[in-house]
């Protein structure tokens, strides 16, 4: 496989939010390969979800997965959306795949109530578009 042909990995903290988000958005604006992962593998998001089902964006069946799941080799690009994923990123991926860091912050949703998240995480998927658009030329 040449190395345009392989996927972009998106990476976050638990592979809940960000780069759940990330994934599923390059596909659709795209139409490439890509997946995601986590440091860690963390619970399903509900917020996330939602906001990506507003898109036309169905999330729910993806099953969180850390770096150590998969093959850096098997990848074009790492990008990763928080501090964790940056450093662990940078250690997993080596020097010859091609690595960029895009710091997206994690969902803030104020008092907490259904709305002010759903503010948040529609926030952070908007970011995200706009971040894939910019960088893909897309």
């Amino acid at each position: 496989m040449q190395a345009d042909d392989k996927p972009v990995l998106f990476a976050c903290t638990l592979n809940g939010v960000r780069s759940v988000m990330a994934e599923a958005i390059y596909k659709q604006l795209s139409g490439k390969q890509a997946q995601s992962c986590g440091v860690m593998p963390g619970p399903a998001n509900g917020f996330t979800a939602a906001v990506m089902q507003e898109i036309d964006l169905d999330v729910t069946d993806h099953i969180a997965q850390d770096f150590m799941a998969l093959n850096p080799e098997d990848f074009r690009l790492v990008i990763s959306m928080s501090a964790e994923a940056k450093l662990e990123a940078e250690s997993w991926a080596g020097p010859d795949i091609d690595h960029k860091h895009w710091p997206i912050s994690e969902p803030v949703g104020g008092d907490g109530n259904r709305e002010a998240q759903l503010h948040a995480y529609r926030a952070v998927r908007d970011e995200i578009i706009t971040q894939i658009q910019e960088s893909f030329g897309l």
